[in-house]
């Protein structure tokens, strides 16, 4: 008989011209070594597949069928090996610790497990033939073919040890989308290790402790539509020697100025510690729940230099601490001292605020303009901290230079860079508490700053839809604030600006053009009942988790965190309209916006404007487009490459700027920990 047995999926074919869909192949007829077993068989076909009962065809075969109902498997064996597979399971367990894979996964009906012929064949290696004029498939024990497989992990090799991280290379011949490494239990249930769409590439492995034990590490290829074309593994022994070690400094080394450290951990962290001591004084500053995979930055003060000691720490998921090497260190640190606030066109028109950054302690701090021609000094402003507001007058116009100067602890002056500027020095009156463009809707606290001498101030307001003009405050003392309270006439688009009172003269200050809005506003309203949210946002956040990978974890969580639970969604504030917007994403989208209150400092208070942020028709919506945002952005690169992992993901997300609360990590991992959420990641294969 000729070997057909890589001609069974033409077989497969050619049935279905003559069977329905999960119908009784009345019109197959099966031989099984030269016996005709079809009314015993009874093969069916299911989802473009020849499917038969395990039971018979194995015992048929002389194999011995074992079904264990608690797993809901079977195990065939005979003298030689074995093989197990679950109902459902892509995934089959040779006796050897080998995995393969079968396009079909076993199923049960009529309370008999069946399996497509082809799964069978490579799995017994028997040869199967077909023979269309009599639709007879026939299975010869006695003949068959030993089929390669298409799918290979490089350097994986059954009942494997694995202690630290690894990576590994694989061949294929199958066209694939993507290529998912996973680490299954007994059942085929487990989490996405690593993701790449390309053989080139390599797959990283980082073991996590909660994980230890036996395993399965699978090789899933997937196709455009996210089906299962392939897979390759082996059953292995995950037994983690944790190492946490860092460069950035060597044990007895040198370092100037600032340590910088980059960890290097062989296992799944949840968080970094790390202690530093001066050796010197016994100083000890320790920083705890850092990035297990960003930096860690020590800059103390240039009076601190010396003998220093580190040791990093990491948390693992169990929440077991594991220490890596301790290292002595010399510290040499120069004496830092920068000014900041000064514009980068190094042109002053207005008031400007001064800072000095520093690396020691001081006693007094002096911000310092001099005259570059004649070496002429002035002190702007002299304190022991903080920072310095300038404003400029005629006196100080010209071309000069600004920087600060600071006397430390131990006496000791310091000058920072002195930095050349061009001050314009116009006589002017600054308005505080509104910017152009505002809309104001109750009152306005205003304040009016001057670069010259004023005894009093005056405010005055036009009317740009009436052109009505009128005095709204007189002679009020200089640097005392004055609210004015908008009322219904003032509605619309108005112009306000200033006067100062000087003893010979008045100055007039900048008008600005801001709107007026006295009628009703709305406010942030629910999406749903808060007690209804997270099984919505569970459903929602898995559908994008099967698309896309992103963690179903991290966004459920954040839609949580930025949304309080579904109950602060953003409305337009002067028509209702609802954004079904979860995640606080500015800008515009398929279904426009809507305009909400934020803030933006002008002349150097802060004061409220409108911003736009995106509506969505859905809030299923808004979760598609909180998902193609992370692929969107080069800058979200670190964190795509993380992003089915939870644990990893959450410290990934912060690296990359999505938010700049130093504990959102940790928010999020608390809400993930409460909620189980990591089971929304569950792959079943």
């Amino acid at each position: 008989m000729k070997k057909l047995i890589r001609n069974l999926f033409i077989v497969s074919i050619l049935l279905l011209g003559l069977m329905n869909m999960s119908s009784k192949a009345a019109s197959l007829n099966l031989i099984i070594d030269g016996n005709n077993v079809t009314k015993s068989a009874s093969p069916i076909v299911k989802n473009r597949r020849t499917l038969v009962p395990l039971r018979f065809i194995g015992e048929a075969l002389g194999k011995e069928v074992q079904w264990n109902n608690d797993e809901k498997s079977v195990t065939v064996s005979d003298s030689s090996n074995s093989f197990k597979l679950y109902i459902d399971s892509k995934i089959i367990d040779n006796s050897d610790g080998s995995l393969k894979f079968t396009d079909a996964s076993p199923c049960i009906v009529n309370r008999k497990t069946y399996l497509p012929l082809r799964a069978i064949a490579e799995l017994m290696n028997i040869g199967v033939g077909y023979d269309k004029a009599t639709s007879t498939v026939t299975i010869d024990s006695n003949n068959f073919d030993t089929v390669s497989p298409s799918t290979t992990i490089v350097g994986l090799v059954p009942n494997q040890t694995i202690s630290t991280k690894m990576n590994f290379t694989f061949v294929t011949s199958k066209n694939f989308a993507k290529a998912k490494l996973l680490l299954l239990n007994d059942k085929n249930e487990g989490y996405i290790q690593d993701v790449k769409t390309s053989a080139a590439d390599a797959l990283e492995f980082l073991p996590s402790l909660k994980d230890e034990g036996s395993k399965k590490l699978v090789l899933a290829l997937y196709d455009e539509k996210g089906r299962v074309i392939d897979a390759a593994g082996a059953k292995i022994n995950l037994n983690v020697l944790p190492r946490v070690t860092y460069s950035g400094v060597e044990n007895g080394g040198f370092v100037q100025d600032e340590l910088k450290i980059t960890p290097d951990i062989n296992f799944i962290a949840s968080k970094m510690k790390a202690t530093v001591t001066n050796l010197t004084t016994g100083k000890t500053e320790t920083k705890d729940n850092l990035d297990p995979e960003g930096e860690f930055l020590f800059k103390p003060s240039y009076l601190d230099a010396g003998s220093y000691s580190i040791m990093l720490s990491a948390f693992d998921e169990l929440g077991n601490e594991h220490f890596g090497e301790t290292k002595t260190f010399t510290m040499s640190i120069n004496p830092f001292l920068n000014i900041t606030g000064v514009p980068k066109d190094g042109i002053i028109a207005g008031q400007v605020t001064l800072n000095a950054q520093r690396n020691f302690d001081v006693m007094r701090t002096d911000y310092v303009l001099k005259d570059p021609v004649t070496g002429a000094e002035e002190v702007i402003e002299s304190k022991s901290y903080g920072a310095c507001k300038f404003f400029p007058n005629i006196n100080n116009a010209g071309q000069k230079e600004v920087f600060v100067r600071c006397i430390d602890a131990s006496g000791k002056t310091m000058e920072s860079e002195h930095k050349l500027v061009m001050i314009k020095g116009d006589s002017k009156l600054l308005l505080q508490g509104v910017a152009p463009g505002s809309i104001i809707h109750k009152y306005i606290d205003l304040n009016a700053v001057a670069n010259v001498g004023v005894n009093s101030v005056n405010y005055y307001i036009k009317n740009l839809r009436t052109g009505k003009s009128k005095t709204i405050a007189e002679n009020m003392t200089y640097g005392e604030k004055y609210r004015y309270n908008v009322s219904a006439e003032d509605e619309g688009e108005n112009e306000i600006y200033a006067t100062g009172n000087q003893i010979d003269a008045f100055i007039k200050g900048e008008s600005i053009k801001f709107r007026i809005y006295t009628g009703k506003i709305y406010t942030k309203q629910p999406l749903m009942a808060k007690d209804k949210f997270l099984d919505y946002t569970k459903k929602v956040a898995r559908r994008e988790f099967l698309r896309t990978d992103l963690s179903g974890a991290i966004t459920t969580a954040q839609a949580i965190l930025e949304s309080g639970w579904g109950q602060s969604v953003p409305v337009d504030k002067y028509t209702g309209k609802f954004s079904n917007n979860l995640f606080g994403i500015k800008g515009s989208s398929s279904n426009g916006s809507v305009t909400i209150t934020t803030s933006e400092v002008y002349n150097n208070v802060k004061v409220t404007i409108d911003d736009k942020f995106r509506a969505y028709k859905s809030a299923d919506e808004s979760f598609t487009d909180h998902t193609e945002l992370f692929f969107a952005k080069k800058w979200y690169t670190p964190f795509r490459k993380v992003m089915f992992n939870d644990q990893r993901g959450v410290y990934a997300i912060k690296r990359c700027g999505y938010a700049t609360d130093p504990k959102y990590p940790g928010k999020l991992k608390q809400i993930i920990d409460k909620y189980n959420l990591k089971e929304l990641d569950k792959i079943n294969l």
